[in-house]
């Protein structure tokens, strides 16, 4: 399953802390600026408008996922800034696989509990 089908359907469940609605969205709108294996590097203003949102919170959008340890920004000196998602990716990818697994225990206790 691809990592944005992953991502659409656990963002609110990720652990040890979830993602609101509009985090969410500044993820989104930040893998679309992701074309290679470096972190995008989109500008706030950019996010903002694509968002509908003021570029202030844009801003919060990005501290809140620092804060939660899923966003790690890279202040680049007259650029704008790249927006590492990696450890973002490495939860999402930790919750999917918990969930697979409690499925899997829970498919195995199924048949007995009926016999």
């Amino acid at each position: 399953m691809p990592v944005v089908q992953d991502f659409l359907e656990h963002y609110h469940a990720l652990k040890p802390y979830n993602l609101t609605h509009s985090e969410a969205m500044f993820v989104i709108h930040l893998i679309r600026y992701k074309w290679d294996e470096s972190a995008p590097y989109p500008g706030y203003k950019a996010l903002a408008k694509q968002m509908g949102v003021s570029h202030k919170s844009a801003r919060r959008y990005a501290q809140s996922l620092e804060q939660k340890r899923y966003l790690r920004r890279q202040v680049r000196v007259g650029q704008t800034n790249r927006f590492d998602l990696n450890a973002l990716i490495v939860a999402l990818e930790r919750h999917v696989a918990e969930v697979a697994r409690a499925k899997a225990a829970a498919s195995k206790i199924r048949p007995e509990a009926s016999s």
